[in-house]
């Protein structure tokens, strides 16, 4: 357009969000005892290293303290080990320093 805004493209072949939460596993459609209803709750399920690394790049690459913390708090000590070790070295000093910083912020 004229005024410098780029135009929202559309892509049917693109996943919606609510399909991707559940490719990475942080969401799961509920099970019903009637499948003729359409409608359909979506129930949190508890995160495994998989989709908390996911998050975790995300968060430390957009410097998102929000999603970061939310990382952190995951409780599995399992999860967190496994979601560090899935971390390039990039993104382990980047997490490293982070951690630094909410130290001495608090």
């Amino acid at each position: 357009p004229a005024d410098g805004r780029a135009e929202a493209v559309e892509d049917d072949n693109e996943p919606t969000m609510e399909e991707k939460l559940m490719q990475l596993g942080i969401i799961e459609k509920e099970k019903e005892d009637n499948p003729s209803n359409s409608t359909h709750t979506l129930m949190p399920i508890l995160p495994n290293a998989d989709s908390v690394v996911v998050l975790l790049r995300q968060a430390l690459r957009s410097n998102d303290n929000l999603l970061l913390a939310q990382c952190l708090n995951v409780l599995d000590p399992t999860v967190r080990k496994n979601s560090v070790h899935s971390l390039s070295s990039v993104d382990a000093l980047e997490l490293f320093r982070s951690l630094v910083q909410r130290l001495k912020s608090g």
